[in-house]
């Protein structure tokens, strides 16, 4: 024990003796530390305990008679003790109860949450079930695109060869009439029919080639008005995913900040209890004035 802490004691000790012989009552935190000068509730609490029980000792070691008067206040401060610490008692348990309201309103709440976020998630997984079967259809157009492409490109190969082979034939009888000019007129006219009959054939060639190419154009061009639209719907999914995970992030971050201060408020609570405990008292006996018998109203410890 250091030498302040002995002299605050002492001091504290030689206040409660002459508030007992000056005022005839038992001292009390309020009035020990007013007459000390010295804040400190504990120690002044400590002394009277100290106090009362070297003054029951006196008492027992004189076997001095106590006076009624003195037996009275005893009591009057007995009760007064008890009745404060009935009502710092139903305080407590008001406040206990009030901190059991508000978490189960907290569990309640949070279960409510726990249930939206399953409700989510299982959307979420249901969207990005519909987004597996868009991007497979997808993926599925993309194929019979490039097989059509294929195709388109493979028939405009066959329809460059067949042009070639075309101008080759036209050469060619070019090339023989060129030759046969100086032959009679039956031979001429023969050259000019077989010309003719070859002509007929490769310009019926070609035509039907022409009109499968416009046929896979026009595929083409459906495949690729079907391709947009996926892609668009897609596009649209995806955003309607992101705005309503953007909107349940809020909310979590709002849900975690409420359940924060309520922790906050909680433990704040459990921290100030036992300080109104102790600090009530003061406040009521700092309104009073000191010398009514009513208001002695301090406990004894």
């Amino acid at each position: 024990m250091t030498p302040n802490r002995e002299t605050s004691r002492a001091l504290a000790y030689r206040a409660c003796t002459e508030i007992f012989l000056t005022q005839g009552r038992f001292p009390t935190v309020d009035l020990v530390v007013e007459a000390t000068g010295v804040n400190n509730r504990r120690l002044a609490s400590e002394v009277i305990k100290q106090w009362r029980q070297d003054l029951a000792e006196r008492f027992r070691e004189q076997q001095i008679e106590v006076p009624e008067a003195i037996r009275q206040l005893w009591q009057q401060a007995l009760a007064e003790a008890n009745q404060a610490l009935a009502g710092e008692r139903k305080q407590l348990e008001q406040a206990q109860q009030a901190l059991a309201q508000e978490k189960a309103a907290w569990d309640k709440a949070v279960a409510e949450r726990d249930r939206e976020i399953d409700r989510l998630r299982q959307a979420l997984e249901e969207k990005a079930r519909d987004l597996e079967r868009f991007s497979a259809e997808l993926d599925r157009l993309k194929a019979a695109l490039d097989d059509r492409q294929s195709r388109l490109a493979a028939a405009l190969e066959e329809n460059g060869h067949l042009k070639g082979r075309l101008q080759e034939a036209h050469a060619h009888l070019e090339a023989a009439r060129e030759r046969f000019e100086k032959v009679s007129d039956w031979a001429n006219l023969r050259i000019l029919e077989e010309r003719e009959r070859a002509g007929q054939e490769w310009s019926q060639k070609v035509s039907r080639l022409e009109r499968e190419l416009s046929f896979e154009r026009l595929e083409r061009q459906k495949a690729e008005a079907r391709l947009r639209q996926a892609e668009e719907r897609l596009d649209a999914l995806l955003g309607q995913i992101e705005a309503r995970l953007a909107d349940k992030d809020q909310e979590l971050a709002l849900l975690r900040k409420e359940r924060d201060q309520l922790t906050e408020t909680v433990s704040r609570l459990k921290q100030e209890l036992p300080t109104k405990r102790r600090k009530a008292p003061l406040r009521s006996r700092r309104q009073r004035k000191p010398i009514r018998a009513e208001d002695r109203s301090e406990s004894p410890e």
